[in-house]
């Protein structure tokens, strides 16, 4: 920090509200490091003369440097921070080297993968059942190859940090980020990628850089590890002018190949679900009968075309410690025969298929119904430690404001469709001003809340995946 300008920024609206020249440890809890790189407005510009006219009889160190300029506007003007993945240090001729072999004109190919919901059925997927799941486009990962001279995984600036100012920020940082980024996210990919390759005979790509970024938010439920998978996935396949089809596969076993990254190469205990609706994208509806899996391998699934009510979402904004999945005995229970485990996972299934029914008749009460219903179940079969405190309040929240709401995945995030308050019908999209006063609400318990845009399939996406 102290080589460093540091900002201490807003939450949400990223307005800066103070600027600290090469600050000691104790003076911020900050760790937002500001790169000497401003955008500013022509009306901005007009301000120079302003701040040099009040620093006039200033020391020249208070006066001749951007930064100052910086640090004086915050208190004149309305300052922003843009967030940055990765940076250049140049100190030496060999970073020098490196910055230019990075900008030279090569190919390079970026892919998305988005975050997803459960919608309804979950967490069924993961025990023979059927579920409904949607990508939800606010959030995804993103994966960039560019063609370089060795084979390169660039770690991001964030999630796969190993340098520290204290205890203290590596503690909070781990809270926040966990102790694994992306990084052996995508090489366990590109090692896949390499096998299938090499099993059909296909050669390899050129040597490359891969980086990835993402917004998912961190632990909350919504797919962010086989987000980056996936991306990886399909990042190298463009990069490569491959398709699925070069290599065996379609996207059925494409969802299973991004299943075996996380289990077998990585030991990720994860479900199908978030594969296939990463791979499909837009609403999906899935069957994971057994007879199906020993048939052909997997399961059932479809688009579901109708359309779908306004949906929104609530997540944590501070994840990390409230899941209590250590509690969770639920898959030995299965595992061992349990019936009152067997027979709720046929029910979160049939919750699925007449969901998909309900969509199709657009009779949004009796969607509301099974979301709460699979809620309640979710509740009764896996208990409240399982669930977490914080997610079961974002539950009580929702219900509070007359919205059904269910988990999106494994806790830290729901899915929430509005029951109606009389006036309007349920399945309604709120007016701007309920929303603004139920985020403020969401907001005051540390919650963010918004609608769920969904994410369609893609052409571009189609032209690799077949």
């Amino acid at each position: 920090m102290s080589r460093r300008g540091i900002i201490e920024v807003e939450k949400g609206s990223r307005k800066v509200t103070r600027f600290l020249e090469k600050p000691g440890i104790d003076d911020t809890d900050s760790r937002n490091a500001c790169p000497a790189f401003y955008v500013l407005r022509n009306s901005t510009i007009t301000l120079l003369d302003h701040f040099l006219e009040s620093k006039s009889k200033s020391p020249l160190i208070e006066r001749d440097a951007p930064g100052q300029f910086i640090k004086w506007l915050i208190s004149e003007s309305d300052v922003r921070a843009i967030p940055i993945d990765n940076h250049f240090k140049i100190d030496s001729l060999i970073e020098y080297k490196k910055v230019l072999d990075f900008y030279t004109p090569c190919k390079e190919v970026t892919e998305y993968a988005y975050a997803r919901a459960g919608l309804i059925g979950n967490p069924s997927d993961g025990y023979f059942g059927k579920t409904i799941a949607l990508s939800i486009s606010q959030y995804s990962a993103r994966v960039t190859i560019r063609q370089g001279s060795k084979i390169v995984l660039v770690p991001h600036l964030q999630f796969d940090r190993e340098t520290f100012e204290s205890l203290d920020e590596l503690t909070d940082h781990t809270d926040l980020a966990g102790y694994y980024g992306g990084l052996r996210l995508m090489r366990a990919t590109c090692k896949r990628f390499c096998e299938l390759c090499r099993a059909a005979n296909i050669p390899r790509p050129p040597p490359f850089t891969i980086t990835y970024s993402t917004n998912i938010p961190f632990a909350c439920g919504m797919s962010g590890s086989s987000a980056i998978i996936t991306a990886s996935f399909k990042a190298l396949l463009r990069y490569s002018g491959l398709k699925l089809s070069d290599l065996g596969l379609n996207r059925e076993t494409f969802a299973g190949v991004i299943l075996s990254v996380e289990k077998d190469e990585l030991g990720i205990n994860a479900g199908l679900q978030d594969r296939v609706i990463q791979v499909f994208e837009g609403v999906v509806y899935m069957d994971f009968a057994k007879e199906l899996f020993d048939n052909q391998g997997y399961g059932n699934y479809s688009h579901i075309t109708a359309e779908l009510p306004p949906l929104y979402m609530a997540h944590l904004t501070k994840p990390g410690g409230d899941s209590g999945k250590a509690h969770n005995n639920v898959k030995q229970r299965w595992l061992a025969g349990d019936k009152e485990v067997h027979a709720a996972m046929i029910e979160f299934g049939s919750f699925a298929a007449e969901g998909k029914n309900a969509i199709e008749q657009h009779d949004w009460k009796k969607l509301a119904e099974l979301m709460d219903k699979n809620f309640q179940l979710r509740r009764k079969i896996f208990g409240e430690a399982a669930l977490g405190s914080a997610s079961l309040q974002m539950i009580k929240l929702a219900n509070k404001h007359n919205f059904s709401a269910k988990f999106t995945g494994s806790g830290g995030a729901i899915v929430c469709l509005y029951r109606g308050d009389g006036k309007k019908e349920v399945g309604s999209e709120l007016t701007i001003n309920q929303e603004n006063e139920i985020k403020k609400a969401f907001n005051a318990e540390g919650f963010y809340f918004g609608k769920i845009k969904i994410a369609f399939p893609s052409q571009e996406n189609d032209s690799i995946l077949c």
